[in-house]
C-alpha cells in the first residue's frame, strides 16, 4: 500500500470516527422512549464507540421501525386535540403550548421541568 492510500485510509477512518462520536453524543441526549422508538439501545450506547451501531435486537428488521411511526395524518390529529385544550388543561399535562407541536413529534424530553 503506498503512502497516499495509508493517508487517505486514515484520514477516512478518523471522520468516520469523528461522526460516529458525534452520534453519539446526540443520541445520548435523547430520552430513552425516543432511542426505543429510533431503534437504539442505551446498554450499547453506554458501551461507546465500540459497540456501533448500537441498535436494539428487537430492530433487526425495518419493517418492524416503519410499522411503529405515526402517520402524519396521525401526527395532525394529535396536534389538533391538544390545541383544542385550554392552557390549564395543557399545563396538567406538563405541556406548554408553545410545545405542543414538539411533544407530539418529539415526545417530552424531561418530565423534571413540568413536575407539580
Amino acid at each position: 500500500m503506498s503512502f497516499l492510500s495509508k493517508l487517505s485510509s486514515a484520514v477516512m477512518t478518523a471522520f468516520e470516527l469523528s461522526g460516529r462520536s458525534k452520534t453519539l453524543s446526540y443520541l445520548n441526549s435523547l430520552g430513552d422512549s425516543q432511542l426505543e422508538d429510533l431503534g437504539f439501545s442505551r446498554e450499547l450506547m453506554n458501551q461507546g464507540l465500540a459497540a456501533f451501531p448500537w441498535k436494539a435486537q428487537d430492530f433487526d428488521n425495518l419493517a418492524t421501525l416503519t410499522e411503529t411511526r405515526a402517520t402524519s395524518q396521525e401526527i395532525k390529529e394529535a396536534i389538533a386535540e391538544l390545541q383544542a385544550y385550554n392552557d390549564r388543561d395543557l399545563a396538567d399535562i406538563g405541556i406548554a403550548r408553545y410545545e405542543i407541536e414538539d411533544a407530539v413529534i418529539n415526545g417530552r424530553n424531561d418530565d423534571s421541568f413540568h413536575a407539580a
